[in-house]
């Protein structure tokens, strides 16, 4: 970017983001999963990619607050918690009361044998909650918020 004579640029990485939608192009993880687990569908999750899922609106806030804030450089806007996307299936399963026998694991070999997936891609997002104030709900906070906002039960706690 500076190479580029540009002095004023950001960059906001982040893994697995997942949240409500319309018109989407290609349904998330979250989504995918509550449709077909609602359709009582066994699904097949890859148990050893660990990841830190991003709830898209918070990933939007950390966006925002990157503009407001005038901020350059790298950010990374995720979640808090890390977790391999087959825990992130039986989590949302568990949460919105599908069966989470319905989520079977399955390699990310088995499942993409001609494009490998790096194992690891955690991120640490202490720069953006210091410099930017950025929280990311909690997941379970994020999966109530998604269930409103599709209409599905909420647990109470």
């Amino acid at each position: 970017m500076r190479g580029a004579g540009l002095h004023r640029w950001a960059v906001a990485r982040t893994a697995l983001v997942f949240g409500p939608g319309t018109d989407l192009r290609r349904r998330n993880l979250a989504l995918w999963l509550c449709s077909a687990l609602e359709a009582g569908e066994t699904v097949r999750v890859v148990t050893a990619l660990i990841r830190t899922p991003t709830y898209a609106d918070d990933l939007a806030d950390g966006l925002l607050r990157i503009e407001w804030r005038g901020k350059s450089g790298s950010y990374h806007l995720a979640g808090r918690e890390t977790m391999t996307v087959f825990e992130f299936a039986r989590r949302l399963a568990k949460h919105f009361g599908f069966d989470p026998d319905l989520v079977q694991p399955i390699t990310a070999a088995e499942l993409h044998p001609t494009h490998p997936r790096p194992a690891s891609t955690p991120l640490l997002i202490l720069r953006a909650e210091t410099e930017l104030g950025y929280k990311p709900r909690p997941l379970s906070a994020a999966f109530d918020h998604l269930g409103k906002k599709l209409g599905l039960p909420v647990p109470s706690r």
